[in-house]
């Protein structure tokens, strides 16, 4: 509280305000009398105030600390209301983009959504929308844009490349309208948990493979209980990380297809990021797709067919493949690729392969199909 006051004093200084008549008592009541009503307001017990400069003129405002306590939205509806929970998963890519082609989905977000959806249930007390935005796009843009839907929380896909995009726009989002639920996902938020929610304004986070993690924590949400618990959520409850993990989708044809679900809509001659399977065989240390999980999981081929179905149905002109490693199963990947020769060779396809996996059959496919390549090698390793 001294350290509160000593802020305010200063800041009627800068304003040329009389300060006089301000007292560390006067400062202390006055916060003490507004706690339980700001405490009701965010449905929060811990509220932090800090001394800003509006207008030319200092003021204390509050904001919820439920990122270190408990993170809570309103409560659950009375019997017979059609109350329901408003949520924006946010995407922030590159408009030039280091892919071929700059993608038009944003597929992780996506896989939320279908998954969310096909629980009726669920659905029916929860609105979800997506939104894409560019990094570029100045942040107030996308606050306005996020706001003008009245979310009751907010979720960020955080990689390397668009991290700081995504903590400006969570920070002014939390500035504007502090009782809203800002939340995280994706590799960043699950390489340093402990440091996205102690320095940036995340009430916690979707650690590694979100599905099932993100419709328990929606849930949970929308019964105005708090999330730190729930497996595969990392939340700070009184200054300490609190963190389950959940296991891996051991079976991903159980996931809905984002785009044979009707989740995502390809403009006419844009591009698609398309995932066979998930996982990695290599530990690399610099790569996000292993995540401690040793083994590959794949999608069976009835599913890649008709999702290639749908690329043609709705002449998307490039596919940029996701797997870390396309051609590690040579026979699956060679399966592959006579059937995009039979169903889909017009489409531009981009794979990442391991040069080591390639044999004269499977180069000789590649020839027959519209692709291109990113490839990499086992480097070996030399001793004196």
């Amino acid at each position: 509280m001294e350290r509160l006051f000593q802020q305010y004093i200063e800041a009627r200084k800068a304003c040329h305000l009389p300060t006089g008549n301000i007292t560390p008592d006067l400062i202390s009541s006055a916060i003490e009398k507004q706690k339980p009503i700001l405490a009701e307001k965010y449905h929060c017990q811990q509220v932090e105030f800090k001394v800003v400069i509006e207008d030319g003129k200092p003021k204390i405002k509050a904001r919820p600390n439920c990122s270190r306590h408990e993170c809570r939205l309103r409560p659950p509806p009375a019997e017979g209301r059609h109350d329901r929970l408003r949520i924006n998963c946010e995407r922030c890519s590159h408009r030039h983009s280091p892919l071929p082609f700059t993608p038009g989905d944003p597929l992780a977000n996506a896989y939320l959504k279908a998954c969310l959806l096909a629980d009726e249930e669920l659905a029916a007390r929860v609105t979800i929308t997506l939104r894409d935005f560019f990094v570029s796009d100045p942040a107030a843009t996308c606050i306005t844009e996020i706001l003008a839907t009245e979310p009751d929380a907010v979720g960020f896909s955080v990689y390397l490349w668009n991290r700081q995009a995504c903590i400006d726009t969570a920070r002014q989002l939390k500035d504007a309208k502090p009782d809203l639920t800002i939340f995280a996902g994706g590799p960043e938020p699950t390489a340093a948990p402990e440091r996205m929610l102690a320095e940036f304004p995340f009430d916690f986070l979707v650690m590694g493979e979100g599905e099932h993690t993100f419709i328990e924590a929606m849930d949970t949400l929308w019964k105005g209980k708090p999330v730190r618990g729930v497996k595969g959520v990392a939340a700070l409850y009184e200054g300490n990380l609190v963190y389950r993990p959940r296991p891996l989708v051991p079976f991903l044809d159980t996931l809905p297809s984002p785009y044979l679900s009707g989740m995502l809509d390809v403009e006419q001659g844009g591009g698609a990021l398309w995932q066979l399977s998930r996982g990695c065989s290599f530990g690399c240390d610099f790569c996000f797709d292993y995540q401690g999980a040793e083994g590959v999981r794949r999608f069976g081929m009835e599913r890649i067919r008709e999702e290639l179905d749908w690329f043609v149905q709705h002449r998307v002109a490039q596919v940029f493949v996701l797997d870390s490693t396309f051609n590690r199963d040579l026979l699956l990947a060679k399966e592959v690729l006579r059937l995009i020769k039979r169903r889909a060779p017009h489409i531009h396809f981009h794979f990442e392969v391991r040069s080591e996996f390639i044999d004269a059959e499977l180069a000789r496919l590649c020839s027959t199909i519209t692709c291109s390549s990113r490839s990499a090698f086992k480097a070996p390793i030399l001793r004196s």
